[in-house]
């Protein structure tokens, strides 16, 4: 709490830096690295994703200041019903009138489970902040999926790993000067080493583990969800996100002790029934 609350940039930046471990891998031939052939491309598909990355990620760590996890995945729970508007708006994407009434036990569902849990504290800031956070996740993912259906217009060897790769190095760079400006004499003047080292040496250690431990694993969800969006359609993957909600909250209970009530059990049982019926739903009508 004290590393985020501090250097909330510097936390999301851990998150996407971490990209530059692939360069490695691609050097030594391990994986395939990618060849930008298209500049513009790029800055149409990559780079514009890169920096609505870098939105989606303070917006997240920001608003997780402000507000508890529940109330968080609450006002996240919406994301498929922004999903729709940009895929219709932008791609031309219209689905059956059914698929997407199967949307709204889901997202009830989910605003069901988040609302069920004790300690829930409304917030307006983290409403506008995490709000603007879903804008820019929509907005990733449909750049995201752009960027994997014009793989041609950008160069070569741009699978969802590496394109995941590109936009997180994009995003560091995007995100390190405003870190640096605003961060920066607290990250490397001593300041925070000063405040996490209050309880010894080695609490100041554990604190520097765990925050490393959460990039390796933002990172590694962000692999996983990447590889999901190269599958699916944006609506299916943000569906997915959605009912990941519940899980989260779930985990908030094993892990934080967070009380769960019967309203918030009964919100995850209208969600994943929701996210049964969107499944059916997409694969017999469209």
């Amino acid at each position: 709490n004290l590393t985020h609350k501090k250097v909330p940039l510097f936390i999301a930046w851990t998150q996407v830096v971490i990209a530059f471990l692939f360069i490695p891998a691609w050097l030594l031939g391990l994986k395939k690295a990618p060849v930008i052939e298209n500049w513009g491309g790029f800055m149409r598909h990559i780079f514009t994703q890169g920096v609505c990355n870098v939105i989606t990620l303070v917006g997240q760590v920001v608003a997780t200041n402000i507000g508890s996890v529940s109330l968080l995945q609450l006002l996240r729970a919406v994301e498929p019903v922004f999903t729709v508007i940009f895929s219709i708006a932008f791609f031309g994407e219209v689905s059956h009138l059914l698929t997407y009434l199967s949307l709204v036990p889901l997202v009830g569902g989910v605003v069901i489970a988040s609302m069920g849990g004790e300690g829930i504290q409304f917030s307006v800031t983290a409403l506008v902040i995490t709000n603007i956070a879903n804008l820019a996740a929509v907005a990733r993912n449909l750049f995201g999926k752009g960027a994997m259906k014009n793989q041609e217009q950008i160069g070569r060897n741009l699978d969802p790993t590496n394109i995941l790769a590109l936009m997180c190095m994009t995003s560091s760079i995007v995100l390190l000067p405003p870190m640096l400006y605003m961060e920066g004499g607290i990250v490397f003047g001593g300041e925070l080493w000063g405040d996490i080292s209050k309880g010894g040496s080695e609490h100041a250690m554990y604190v520097c583990f765990v925050v490393a431990r959460v990039a390796v694993l933002s990172y590694v969800t962000s692999e996983l969800s990447f590889n999901v969006l190269g599958m699916v359609n944006q609506v299916t993957y943000s569906v997915t996100n959605a009912l990941r909600r519940v899980a989260i909250i779930y985990g908030d209970v094993f892990l934080i002790g967070t009380a769960l009530s019967f309203t918030s059990q009964l919100g995850s049982i209208i969600a994943i029934l929701g996210a049964m019926a969107y499944s059916l739903c997409k694969s017999k009508l469209g």
